[in-house]
This record gives structure tokens, C-alpha cells and sequence, in this order.
């Protein structure tokens, strides 16, 4: 779902975090309409909004600077072999020799 139909958040995890915070108690409040959730302390709203907001901030956060990265890590970028441990430059690697 984050890199689909959230894909536009990822750039903006302040934005997602606002977002989350603003709807987290809607939601909450809809099901207590519904009857799936009592909300017996109308404060505790606020607490549910400042956590949810806190981790899509987060997690949006954590998910941008993985994108913003540099390609460093990866697929034998240390060992100098590429997918299914086949060497970079079309010779057969000595582990896969060995099997």
C-alpha cells in the first residue's frame, strides 16, 4: 500500500504525518458511530492522532531517506557477483563451482 497507492507521500513524510494525525481520530470516531469502538475520553483522540501522526512521519521518514540513498548496497556490490551469484563479467563464480 506505501509504495502504491501512498506513493505521492513518500517524498513528503511531514505531509504524511499531518494527514495521519488529522484522520486518525475521524476513523475512530466513524467506528464509534458504527459501533465497533467506544471513545470514552474524548482526549484520548488527541493521543491516537500525535501517535499516528508520529509514526507515518516515521515511517515515511525512514521510507524517503531509503530512496534517496545511493545504490551502494547493492546486489554483489562487495563480492563482484550479480544475481544468483554469477560473476559480473559472465565467468561462472568458484561458489557456484563448488556445488
Amino acid at each position: 500500500t506505501v509504495n502504491h497507492s501512498m506513493a505521492w507521500l513518500q517524498p513528503r513524510p511531514w505531509l504524511a504525518g499531518v494527514l495521519a494525525a488529522v484522520f486518525a481520530p475521524v476513523t475512530y470516531l466513524a467506528g464509534e458511530r458504527l459501533g465497533a469502538v467506544t471513545v470514552v475520553e474524548p482526549l484520548r483522540l488527541g493521543m491516537i492522532s500525535a501517535g499516528w501522526g508520529i509514526v507515518f512521519y516515521l515511517v515515511f521518514g525512514r521510507l524517503a531517506a531509503r530512496l534517496a540513498a545511493p545504490a551502494s548496497g547493492a546486489v554483489g556490490a562487495e563480492t563482484g557477483l550479480g544475481k544468483n551469484n554469477v560473476a559480473l563479467s559472465g565467468e561462472r563464480s568458484a561458489m557456484s563451482n563448488t556445488q
